[in-house]
Order: C-alpha cells, then sequence, then structure tokens
C-alpha cells in the first residue's frame, strides 16, 4: 500500500519532509531543478520466530528489504493490530486502518463440496473476521454479485454465511467441460471398437525411473498407420482433433473471463489506506492445458500440431500476470480449494455409468477402454498457488487451515520503507528476508507505489458496465462536442471531470496535479472497449478544495457511452462516474 501521509504518528517527523515535497515542472534545460519527492509503502508481512510464534517485537533491524533487487532501509515494524474507525468528517477517508476482507466464490471454478465447506468454516470463523475490519461476501455465477455489503456484524456474517452455505452452488465448469469431451470421445471409441474387434490397450515405453520421457505425450488406443491413413480410424482421429480444439478454446475463453472479473472487481471495491485480504473459493484449473487433451487423441500423426495450438491457448502468462496485478493493488490472497490436494478426479458420488471417471494409475496418467478416463484435471492448484505465492499469502486446503489463516491475519506486521520517487504505478519485485535466526518472513513478492495502469482501467471497465457513480471522492463529470469537429465518421467530444478533494483532509498537503491519473474506458459501436489514459501536467494544488480537467476525446459517430477514474496516487482514494456522450 502507498501511502504519501504517515501511517502512523510516530512516523511523521520521519515522513513529512519527503513526503509533502513537490517535483515542479521544469522548461527543457540541461540539468534537473526542483525536489524529489518520497513515497512511503506500507506491507502486511507474516512474521514467525524460531518456534514458529509471533515474535513479540520486531525492530527495522531485524529485517533487510529489496525492492528490485536494491537494498532499501526499513523505516517502521509495527504490529497491524485489529481496530475500529473512530475519525469523522474530513479526512475520515483515509484514517480507517483496519482489514478490508472480501470472500470472493468463483462458482463456475468451485466444486459444491468446495464452497459449502468454505461457507461453513467461514461462518464459524465470523467472530473473528468481524473483529478484524469489515468482510463483505461476493459470489460470482458468472457476473460477480454482492451478496453482503461490508459489514462489522460478527452475528449477522456468521447467518449469511451460514445460508450460503444452504443455497450456493459450484459449478465447476472447467471439469464439466473435460467431462463432456471425455465422453463424447470415450462413446467414439466404443463405437470404433465394436467395429474393429478386440484390441489390446498400450502404453508408451517407460523409460529410466519407470516414467514417460520429459515432454512426451501418451496416446490412448495406438492404432497402425494403416488405419490412420485409410480407414474410420483416419476420420475418427480428425473428429477427435475438432473436439478437442472446440473444448479447448471454450476452457481458454472461460478462464480469461473469470481472471477479467475477478480483477474488475477487486480494483472496483478495494478501499485506500487499508490492509486488504482476498478470501479466494475456487478449485483452480490447468496451466497448460495439453497434457489433458493430448491424452485424449489417438492419431499420434496429429500430436504435434495439436500441441502448439493447446500450448497457445494456456493461461500461464496471463496467470502470472494476474497475479502481480492482484498482488500490487495491496490484496493479500487466501485461495480456498476443499477439494483434493494436487489433482481432481471428475465425477463423485452424484455420478453414474459412463458419466463416472475415476483415477487409474499411481502416476496420475491412463488410458481409456470402457469409460475408465484420466484425470481430468493435472495441476490445478498451481494458479492457486502463484496467487498466495505472490500476495504473502497462503493456499488453504482444509477448514482447520481456514481457521488458522484467519487468525494469523490478527498478528501481520506493517513494514514501512521509503523510496526517492513520487507514486509510479509500476510493479516491482520485494523480498523480505529476516536477519534474525529462525525467523521466517512470509511477505509479498510484487509490490507498487500505487496501484498499476491496468487495475484503474478495470475500474473504468466495470463502471462501463455497471453504471452510475463510485469509488473514494465525489465526482462529477460531462461531456460536449467540439464546435467543428465532425468529420468522416467522427468528432473530437470535451469530457469536463469535477473532483471533490475535500475528503482528503489533510493529505491535500502538498497535493500536486501530478499525483492523479486520468483513465477514460469508451464502448465502442462494435462493442469493443478503448482505455485512454494520462497524467496531468505537473502544478501544486496546494490546499484546493476541487481540481477541473478537460480531456478532449476523439469518437467514432454512435459512440454513446464512456467512463471516467480519477486516481490520487499518494493515497489510492478514488472515483469514477458514466458518461453519456452527445450523439
Amino acid at each position: 500500500m502507498p501511502s504519501s501521509i504517515p501511517a502512523r504518528r510516530r512516523l511523521a517527523a520521519l515522513l513529512l519532509a519527503a513526503a509533502a515535497g513537490t517535483l515542479r515542472a521544469q522548461p527543457p534545460a540541461a540539468t534537473f531543478s526542483g525536489e524529489v519527492r518520497a513515497t512511503a509503502i506500507e506491507v502486511p508481512v507474516s512474521i514467525l520466530d524460531a518456534e514458529g510464534l509471533a515474535p513479540g517485537a520486531v525492530q527495522p533491524a531485524d529485517l533487510r528489504l529489496l525492492e528490485d533487487g536494491r537494498e532499501v532501509p526499513v523505516l517502521a515494524v509495527e504490529r497491524l493490530a485489529p481496530q475500529q474507525p473512530s475519525a469523522t468528517g474530513p479526512g475520515a477517508l483515509l484514517a480507517d486502518r483496519s482489514w478490508q476482507v472480501v470472500v470472493y466464490f468463483d462458482l463456475a471454478l468451485a466444486a459444491r463440496g468446495t464452497v459449502q465447506g468454505t461457507a461453513e468454516a467461514l461462518a464459524r470463523e465470523a467472530e473473528q473476521l468481524a473483529r478484524l475490519g469489515s468482510v463483505e461476501v461476493v459470489a460470482a455465477d458468472p457476473a460477480p454479485e454482492l451478496l453482503l455489503a461490508p459489514t462489522r456484524d460478527a452475528a449477522r456474517l456468521g447467518r449469511e454465511l451460514a445460508r450460503l452455505a444452504k443455497r450456493l452452488e459450484g459449478r465447476d465448469e472447467v471439469a464439466r467441460l473435460r467431462r463432456e469431451l471425455a465422453e463424447a470421445i470415450d462413446a467414439d471409441d466404443l463405437q470404433a471398437t465394436l467395429r474393429r474387434g478386440p484390441e489390446r490397450p498400450s502404453r508408451s515405453a517407460p523409460t529410466g525411473g519407470g516414467g514417460l520421457p520429459p515432454g512426451s505425450v501418451q496416446i490412448r488406443n495406438p492404432v497402425s498407420a494403416s488405419e490412420i491413413a485409410g480407414g474410420p480410424s483416419g476420420a475418427r482421429g480428425a473428429q477427435q482433433e475438432a473436439l478437442i480444439r472446440a473444448a479447448a478454446q471454450q476452457e481458454a475463453h472461460l478462464l480469461g473471463r473469470r481472471r477479467a472479473l475477478l480483477l474488475d472487481w477487486m480494483a472496483f471495491t478495494a478501499r485506500p489506506g487499508r490492509p486488504r485480504a482476498l478470501i479466494y473459493v475456487a478449485d483452480g484449473y490447468d496451466l497448460d492445458p495439453a497434457e489433458f487433451y493430448l491424452s485424449y487423441l489417438t492419431d499420434a500423426a496429429r500430436a504435434a500440431g495439436l500441441r502448439a495450438h493447446l500450448t497457445g491457448l494456456g493461461g500461464g502468462e496471463a496467470s502470472e500476470r494476474h497475479a502481480e496485478l492482484l498482488a500490487a493493488s495491496g490484496w493479500l490472497v487466501l485461495p480456498v480449494s476443499l477439494s483434493q490436494a494436487g489433482a481432481r478426479a471428475a465425477g463423485g458420488a452424484e455420478s453414474a455409468g459412463r458419466s463416472r471417471h475415476r483415477a487409474f494409475g499411481g502416476d496420475g496418467r491412463s488410458f481409456s477402454r470402457g469409460g475408465v478416463s484420466a484425470f481430468l484435471l493435472r495441476a490445478p492448484l498451481d494458479p492457486l498457488h502463484g496467487l498466495a505465492d505472490l500476495s504473502g499469502g497462503r493456499l488453504l486446503l482444509t477448514p482447520a487451515q481456514i481457521a488458522e489463516e484467519t487468525a494469523a491475519l490478527a498478528e501481520r506486521w506493517l513494514v514501512t520503507y521509503q523510496v526517492e520517487r513520487p507514486p509510479d504505478g509500476i510493479s516491482r519485485r520485494l523480498e523480505i528476508e529476516p536477519l534474525r535466526p529462525g525467523w521466517t518472513v512470509r511477505a509479498p513478492r510484487i509490490v507498487a507505489a500505487a496501484a498499476p495502469d491496468a487495475v484503474a482501467a478495470a475500474q473504468a471497465r466495470h463502471l462501463l458496465e455497471t453504471g452510475g457513480r463510485a469509488g473514494d471522492l465525489p465526482l462529477s463529470a460531462s461531456a460536449a462536442p467540439a464546435p467543428g469537429s465532425r468529420e468522416a465518421g467522427a468528432e473530437t467530444v470535451l469530457v469536463d471531470l469535477d473532483l471533490d478533494l475535500r475528503p482528503l483532509g489533510v493529505a491535500r498537503s502538498g497535493l500536486d496535479a501530478a499525483d492523479l491519473r486520468i483513465t477514460l474506458a469508451v464502448l465502442l459501436p462494435d462493442g469493443r472497449v478503448f482505455v485512454s489514459q494520462q497524467r496531468p501536467e505537473p502544478g501544486p494544488l496546494g490546499e484546493a478544495a476541487r481540481f477541473a480537467y478537460r480531456v478532449p476525446l476523439r469518437i467514432p459517430a454512435g459512440t454513446a457511452t464512456a467512463a471516467a477514474v480519477v486516481e490520487e496516487l499518494r493515497s489510492g482514494a478514488w472515483a469514477g462516474v458514466r458518461i453519456a456522450l452527445p450523439r
């Protein structure tokens, strides 16, 4: 979390002079003239002593901190104790230092047991959660919906979670898509077997310690070259490839949409200046879908080309970027999956006959005859591990771990360090190492002195879909056509923004126009979304109560809607509004 004003009173003397300075605009010159502004960054971390307990005290000298590989002095370490907000009036916005906890059920990626078990476990921890701060509950099916507005009422929270445990249904769409593919191909295999006669299943020859060679693909029910070339198996291979391509494409689209919806919601709901925890309820997915899908291809000649296609659909890079953005936005992510640790087998007690698939073989692979299929998901916990690891969180696989980590949030420490740059929204690598023997530190591995540009774009996209106003600061906006600008199916509109800065309170001291980020999202007539971002020219705002800004925007004819987000980067406070464009 960036902080341009002291987070605690005892830091005031240390940070005030640097935090209140201004980087002033200068005419082009051979040398730089002006002041370098500093930003204090706060990071919630878990610190345990050699006995696995929270230490009674931690000093800055107990830790070593590196940002992008460069050592930076630690200014302060203090316990992040639960507290209730007490300030009112101007400045109260940034006075709340209690936890913001979001429980997010991704019903499209979670099995029923995970949803029900997590809701029941969290209901038992309602009192502990409410002591931390505000808790809100969201269910995404498919789009996120707020089921319980932020509350500090433990009894209400417990009742709602207990009710949701009985009502919410996880659908685990990735497993469903793969199950349907397996059934379709198994049914085709059965018909082919009846036509061809008895056949002995075979496997790729083991090497070394008995496993498959690295990078190899096991082909189920291999057939002879003559059958592939001219017999029914050749046509069957083409049909299988078409089924696999379609299913893999659906899966990739589903996962991309799930990631976008989560990021948009978390960007939209984040409150400035507060530590944030996301309890993300989902059962994961495979980062590389090739291993599963290629195991359903009987035509070895098609495997190489299909592998390249499937690898291109894989979500490894997108998942890592998604995890980085959440961590850089200050979210500590606690993924929860109460399904079997590791891979999940398809089906369960509710499945029967050929629709029920069983795990077969100690190495997690199987060949198929008569409906016995491979694991549907090979490494579904990998993306969940990534979310936890980059944010300083922990993957939770049992109700007991949910209880442990809920209690541990109250024992986190707030580490503060300072960098000599204004908040820029650039993600940087973070390492925090204990200097005490036997101590361990769990901290985010990604940090930013302001939310990244992609997060502001997510806020604007969300507003474009939901409408209305949102954020922490009052913002009004209007749009009018620029005189004489219409030509060749396009025109320029002038978007006027008026931001009320008074809720920032004392944070207005030293505020500069360059501390603001303007994001516009425009819904184009063809359904695409165009996003534009800019920073105003540097200039001191002093104690100004308002900030007015005009953005000329060139749009195609027929464009009707835009959304504007203005963020004060030092505190993270923001405002957003949807705008009707002149037509």
